[in-house]
């Protein structure tokens, strides 16, 4: 995983589309942000960092990661469902504290199995929005997780789409990982989730 070029694209649609829902959910995100790190650049800054999660206000970061259940070092761990994304969002958290650091790690499997950690986010995602939106009730809220959930689905499975094409075709392979586009779709929650029942 570490050598293959796509994998990082794959990570990035994920990380820029978490961000977009984040925003259209009226949080503060930041991508990135070097300043939260004194360690003299030795480890690179967490993905994401949001405002919104906690309920302090302070900015939480936001470390995604996209792990391979099949991959010969997960084989073992590979046969429990959700093991390997589990185990990923751990090692992200143990790799920033030992610089005291408080990072959240959010681990998707290829086949898309998030964390407990990502679905906690997810949550936290739509109670954000619904708290900017009181007239929004419970079915509608239900709906909103779901979607967010979809939308970052998709972004895996477009990654996971391209890094399948690049193996046919080294060419594309190229194009792609020059090109400075991400798959990351505005998320319209608020419009497209406005469902009307009885």
């Amino acid at each position: 995983c570490k050598a293959s070029g796509m994998a990082k694209i794959r990570h990035d649609h994920v990380k820029e589309t978490l961000g977009n829902v984040m925003r259209q959910a009226g949080m503060n995100v930041k991508f990135e942000p070097s300043n939260l790190i004194d360690n003299n650049g030795r480890l690179k800054p967490a993905d994401v960092s949001v405002s919104g999660l906690s309920s302090s206000g302070i900015f939480t970061s936001i470390d995604v990661t996209v792990a391979c259940p099949t991959c010969p070092a997960h084989l073992i761990a590979g046969q429990t469902k959700g093991l390997v994304a589990q185990t990923a969002s751990n090692k992200k958290v143990t790799k920033y504290m030992a610089h005291n650091h408080r990072v959240k790690g959010a681990a998707m499997e290829v086949y898309g199995t998030m964390c407990r950690t990502f679905k906690w986010i997810c949550k936290r995602i739509v109670s954000n929005y619904t708290s900017v939106h009181p007239d929004i009730d419970r079915f509608s809220e239900k709906v909103q997780t779901t979607y967010v959930l979809q939308v970052l689905s998709v972004a895996l499975q477009n990654g996971n789409a391209q890094q399948i094409l690049a193996c046919a075709d080294p060419f594309l392979e190229r194009r792609l990982l020059d090109s400075v586009d991400v798959y990351a779709p505005p998320v319209l929650i608020h419009e497209t989730l406005r469902i009307e029942h009885d």
